[in-house]
């Protein structure tokens, strides 16, 4: 937010004396009349910016319109999971841009310890962002007025080594302390920080015009493979089940075989008929909401426009929530994030298993002939298997596709969480 501030005086013309604020900040009220999604300007422990906005200035005495997109920042003080719902906004608003000419990422110089928190945060953001846009990320370090006073490792940044034209650096005190507090001495330091940040923001301008625009619409391809992924492990869960059912029946089966064997000679005639449930997934013609982690519809016929990406929050609105976090139909009273529409529901079939046993009037004959039975018996349900390993397996080759496509454009993103 300062950056965006430090942006609106260059290009608005604004001066030490005369600041031009589009963010408020703790000491200086809004002078643009932006609109913005500040939190708490008052309190500079917690993470300020809650969301995506978009700011429009023309370069004075220049016909170029600059559209800065100023976004919620990572390392948020409500821990990881903001950090990846921060990210995920990151995202939409970079992907319903259409283009971008750069991507600026804000770094406080002055730190030079890379805390585990500041390092999940850039690998995080490392695997969501595609390679085509390197060449268009630069960094700017605030907190220190010079490339020899910058004590953050450089080296662990995004699409790292950045070339030197793509670092930039500056100090912008002035926003963040008291006007009427300012010594004559200090406004001079505070002049000279002013005078070199005016200097570095005319070649950052000069840098993000040679740079071009990239096409986000690759974002949306990320995105849709991602949600498809998902979509594919749910799909897969329910098979790895079927598959399970599937073993199980065959050992029944080949104990049943084994005891008819050993009891051959004290049951004359016995027939008995096993009834096994299985739960499928089956299209319907509306959309509901499911939850992942129980494979329950909680939601028949969702009233809410269907939502494509899972874990969206708007799922709070659904009646299953109640505007509440937690769902309060499924057995897990799961997280909205756990949550999805799609057009099917959960479905439970049954399916007769007959174990027939004959009469054992010469028993060498019974025993073959109920041995013959089980074979079969195992034979079928072997088929069946064999089935359900099928689809499993197109269902691995479409995981496969989609875990390729979204390597392609993201070679860093990481696959091993996406798939837990």
């Amino acid at each position: 937010s300062t950056f965006i501030n430090t942006l609106t005086n260059f290009l608005g013309r604004g001066s030490i004396d005369s600041l031009k604020i589009a963010i408020p900040t703790k000491f200086h009220p809004a002078t643009e009349g932006l609109a913005h999604t500040e939190r708490d300007v008052e309190d500079t422990s917690k993470s300020c910016t809650n969301g995506c906005t978009t700011y429009t200035f023309r370069e004075p005495g220049g016909n170029r319109t600059f559209k800065i997109i100023d976004t919620p920042g990572l390392s948020d003080t409500r821990g990881p999971t903001q950090d990846d719902a921060n990210i995920d906004k990151i995202l939409k608003a970079a992907e319903e841009a259409g283009s971008l000419s750069s991507i600026i990422m804000v770094v406080n110089g002055a730190h030079s310890r890379y805390t585990s928190a500041v390092q999940n945060c850039m690998v995080r953001l490392s695997n969501a962002l595609p390679d085509l846009f390197a060449k268009n990320t630069v960094v700017v370090f605030t907190h220190c007025r010079f490339e020899s006073r910058c004590r953050y490792p450089a080296d662990k940044l995004p699409f790292a080594p950045l070339p030197k034209a793509s670092m930039f650096y500056m100090e912008n005190s002035i926003f963040a302390v008291d006007p009427k507090a300012i010594t004559p001495e200090a406004r001079d330091t505070h002049r000279a920080e002013w005078d070199e940040s005016m200097r570095e923001m005319r070649r950052l301008s000069e840098r993000v015009a040679k740079l071009g625009d990239a096409s986000t619409l690759i974002l949306g391809e990320v995105r849709q493979n991602r949600e498809k992924l998902k979509a594919a492990l749910c799909d897969m869960r329910l098979r790895m089940g079927q598959l399970q059912q599937a073993h199980e029946q065959i050992d029944e089966v080949e104990e049943a075989m084994k005891a008819a064997s050993a009891e051959e000679s004290q049951f004359a005639d016995f027939t008995t008929t096993r009834t096994v449930k299985e739960t499928k997934m089956v299209e319907v013609d509306h959309h509901n909401t499911i939850c992942g982690t129980c494979r329950h519809v909680c939601h028949d016929r969702c009233g809410l426009d269907e939502i494509k990406e899972r874990g969206n929050p708007r799922f709070k609105h659904c009646v299953a929530f109640k505007h509440n976090e937690n769902c309060t139909r499924c057995p897990g009273k799961c997280s909205f994030t756990d949550h999805f529409h799609d057009n099917k529901v959960f479905v439970e079939e049954e399916r007769t298993l007959d174990v027939v046993l004959e009469d054992i009037k010469f028993r060498y004959d019974a025993a073959v002939q109920q041995r013959g039975e089980a074979q079969a018996k195992i034979v079928d349900l072997a088929s069946a298997r064999q089935a359900v390993e099928d689809s499993i397996a197109a269902l691995v080759a479409r995981l496969e596709d989609n875990c390729r496509t979204i390597r392609t454009h993201c070679p860093r993103f990481n696959l091993a969480a996406e798939l837990r």
